[in-house]
């Protein structure tokens, strides 16, 4: 399996799971370690990363920043208790993220 299919397997499998809850807040450290953790983990073209992190900041509110920055960099705790405090609709708009999200930055 690709490092970017196994990185969406891992986003959708843990919206799928989430719990309402309250708010966290992120910032644009968030983002840096998005655009990082893509650049590392996912085999995309130039230019997608940044693209992906800046379309994160704008297509997702600061807890679902967080919560795709700790699972892209694989600290799995941090991300089971941030999904922990998101809606259902949060979590899954964060878990397709990335299926959406690449491919608008790759186009």
């Amino acid at each position: 399996m690709s490092s970017f299919a196994t990185a969406v397997a891992a986003a959708i499998a843990a919206a799928l799971v989430a719990a309402p809850g309250g708010a966290a807040r992120a910032d644009a450290a968030a983002q840096e370690t998005i655009q990082a953790a893509c650049e590392t983990e996912l085999d995309v073209p130039p230019g997608v990363c940044p693209c992906l992190a800046a379309k994160a900041g704008a297509d997702l509110d600061d807890l679902q920043q967080a919560w795709l920055a700790a699972s892209m960099t694989k600290q799995m705790n941090e991300a089971l208790a941030l999904k922990d405090q998101m809606s259902p609709t949060q979590a899954m708009q964060a878990g397709m993220f990335l299926v959406g999200g690449v491919p608008a930055c790759a186009g």
